[in-house]
């Protein structure tokens, strides 16, 4: 089976403005584990770092409850 051809800068783009990984499976057409190869090939390869790869925005519906003593 050929490999698929990821662009770089388009992924990187996507991760960085906060594409979920099922955005991310969905438009590139990995599965759980491609994605992680792929994550960890941008990171070993500084096109990425560990913080950027794990940061995710928040979901307008999230909420939190702080509660003030």
């Amino acid at each position: 089976m050929p490999k698929q051809v990821i662009i770089v800068q388009e992924i990187v783009h996507d991760i960085i403005s906060g594409m979920t990984d099922a955005e991310l499976m969905e438009k590139y057409r990995l599965t759980a584990k491609g994605l992680v190869r792929v994550q960890e090939k941008l990171v070993e390869n500084n096109y990425l770092s560990r913080a950027e790869l794990e940061w995710k925005p928040l979901d307008f519906n999230d909420t939190a409850t702080i509660e003030i003593l």
